[in-house]
């Protein structure tokens, strides 16, 4: 018995407002890679549904950069370390793990032989460290600012040189190796946040959040020229083409604009939107790709031919996703997250759309499909009905407190029970949600709902330690039965054979027998248990297999039958938060590392 990965679905940039995005590309061309939570994504660039995470930091990570052999990259995080890693292997085996400074790792990059990084970013007092790669040797001081740096490049060809800007509007140069002081430039009125050499090193571009755009020479680190202020607002990244004639801008005015070198002029402006979430703040020109990060995290694709709109957008999450539905009849996910995002994703070539209009104001508990319509219940209060056709928010149910859950009829295709933090609302009217509900006040807190397979008793659990069935005649419950349970309820879900009712609380699993009214199974029974809150608990379509996950980021597969199991440690890093069946043999899983993953399970 085993759970192997089948597929992922990855998340998008780590993105913060005013803050600018590094995106780091391989010297092949093939891949991009950018920081997630605490992971590294490496995409394909022409197929992006290819993917490889490496998830070995413990904190935030704001950078990662290939090594121009490409052998390795070098990734740094919120602790202030930089850890450089294989890509060759699946393993991504660790070669060298330096502390170079206490703080954040804003930038990094190497020396053309690929033997040494400058690593750059917050500290007290320090704000860069220079190394060999294979040792942490010092190779130089970066130093000269009086406060935290947001970027550093280096020229490959030798004499090797480097350049650093950050918050105290420098822009610092050195020469090497070893790295020393040459000299510094103010130009910039407001931070710099990029800085990056011409392929061949005869120039590097800087740009800042004062609008500007500055040449200089890349031997002597001298000015060479200022380009006209054509952005209308701060600039977050710069990126060369290959030949070097030519270079891209990405900025908070939500466009990005292709300049060329010998005549300074901007030949070209893309719009990416015109929301506040459309501001562009990172951006990369790799081979014929050119790549930009909005806001929200979404990568653009460039279209050079049109200026009005990306030849492609990538969407997902850079949050947690805390729900998971799979639309069996279409072969789409649908995921909900942390920050009230919906994306939907293809299972076959994972590509990936958003929904439109104004939605959830808060994180989403749970959703559910019916009849072509996705259900979601959120901690703003509300439970939406939304056409999947569209993907355009439509009605929705306002209740007095947090949603906790959501469930809805098959049979009964207008059925929604929704628990919030003071009762229970059962919805009988399809999308014209207002119309027909019926609210019932609890005396405990309901966490979580379920509706048996004949849609006549819904299960509720409660922070009362107990699960409440109640029966369900139209719009009205009555309460005919409760399972004391050992702590407050977090799960819970009926089989789709009504014979059995799975719930679960911190870091146990019961299983009830519903003729026999009592307990049948408990997840001491099977030898094991979750080491914290069980977050989600589903039926395998045979009703005989369960899937649970947990804060303890762990997917376990329990055979009701013959007491098996399958234990899947680190499936979602810092915790996995729904699981849902896509066959008998196929599961789901979403968590807190914002990355949606597929599993092939072998019983």
């Amino acid at each position: 018995m085993s759970l192997n990965l089948k597929n992922i679905y990855s998340s998008l940039p780590n993105t913060e407002r005013g803050q600018p995005v590094k995106l780091g590309g391989d010297p092949k061309g093939k891949n991009f890679v950018y920081a997630s939570g605490s992971s590294i994504i490496i995409r394909d660039i022409e197929n992006p549904f290819i993917t490889d995470v490496y998830n070995e930091h413990a904190k935030k990570t704001f950078v990662a950069k290939y090594s121009p052999s490409g052998f390795y990259i070098a990734s740094g995080d919120a602790s202030g370390k930089v850890r450089i890693w294989d890509t060759q292997t699946k393993e991504h085996i660790l070669k060298f793990e330096l502390q170079c400074f206490a703080g954040e790792i804003r930038d990094i990059c190497w020396t053309g032989d690929s033997k040494r990084i400058i690593a750059v970013g917050s500290g007290k007092g320090t704000f860069a460290k220079a190394f060999m790669w294979d040792s942490g040797s010092n190779v130089g001081t970066i130093d000269k600012h009086e406060k935290d740096i947001l970027a550093v490049d280096c020229r490959l060809e030798r004499p090797y040189r480097a350049a650093t800007g950050g918050l105290d509007f420098s822009v610092n140069f050195y020469t090497g190796v070893p790295y020393k002081f040459e000299k510094k430039h103010k130009i910039h009125t407001r931070f710099v946040n990029d800085i990056r050499f011409s392929p061949d090193g005869s120039l590097f571009a800087t740009v800042g959040s004062d609008k500007g755009i500055h040449l200089f020479e890349g031997e002597s680190g001298n000015l060479k020229s200022s380009f006209p202020v054509e952005h209308a607002g701060g600039v977050y990244g710069v990126s060369w083409s290959a030949d070097g004639k030519n270079f891209m801008t990405c900025s908070g005015d939500k466009t990005v604009k292709i300049w060329d070198v010998e005549t300074q002029k901007s030949i070209s402006t893309h719009t990416m939107g015109n929301d506040t979430e459309d501001q562009q703040v990172g951006c990369l020109w790799q081979g014929n790709h050119l790549l930009s990060v909005s806001l929200n995290g979404k990568i653009n694709y460039v279209d050079r031919n049109n200026n009005d709109k990306p030849l492609r957008v990538i969407h997902g999450h850079n949050k947690a996703i805390t729900s998971v539905v799979y639309d069996n009849n279409e072969k789409n996910f649908y995921t909900g997250s942390f920050d009230a995002v919906l994306t939907k994703w293809n299972e076959t070539d994972g590509s990936n759309d958003c929904f439109v209009g104004s939605g959830h104001t808060n994180q989403i508990q749970s959703m559910f499909i019916q009849n072509g319509n996705l259900v979601t219940g959120s901690m703003d209060g509300t439970v939406r009905v939304t056409p999947l056709a569209t993907r355009e928010y439509s009605a929705q149910f306002k209740c007095e407190k947090d949603v906790t859950g959501v469930v809805v009829g098959t049979k009964n295709n207008s059925l929604i029970v929704a628990t919030s933090l003071d009762g229970i609302s059962v919805i009988q009217s399809g999308i014209e949600v207002s119309k027909q509900v019926t609210k019932t006040t609890t005396s405990y807190e309901p966490t979580c709902v379920s509706l048996s397979a004949d849609e006549k008793h819904i299960a509720v659990g409660g922070k009362d330690k107990n699960v409440h069935i109640y029966s369900i005649e139209g719009n009205a419950i009555k309460e005919v039965k409760t399972f004391p349970h050992e702590q407050a309820l977090t799960c819970l879900q009926y089989s789709p054979d009504g014979k059995h009712l799975a719930s679960c609380a911190k870091g146990e699993i019961f299983v009830w027998d519903l003729e026999k009214g009592e307990k049948c199974l408990y997840s001491n029974g099977w030898g094991s248990y979750h080491q914290a809150e069980v977050r989600a608990v589903r039926w395998a379509p045979d009703s005989s297999h369960l899937a649970t996950c947990s804060n303890d980021e762990s997917i376990r597969i329990w055979d009701i039958n013959s007491r098996n199991k399958i234990v899947l440690t680190g499936a979602h890093k810092a915790g996995t938060y729904d699981v849902v069946w896509i066959s008998e043999n196929v599961i789901a899983s979403v968590g807190a590392d914002s990355n949606l993953k597929t599993w092939d399970v072998k019983f």
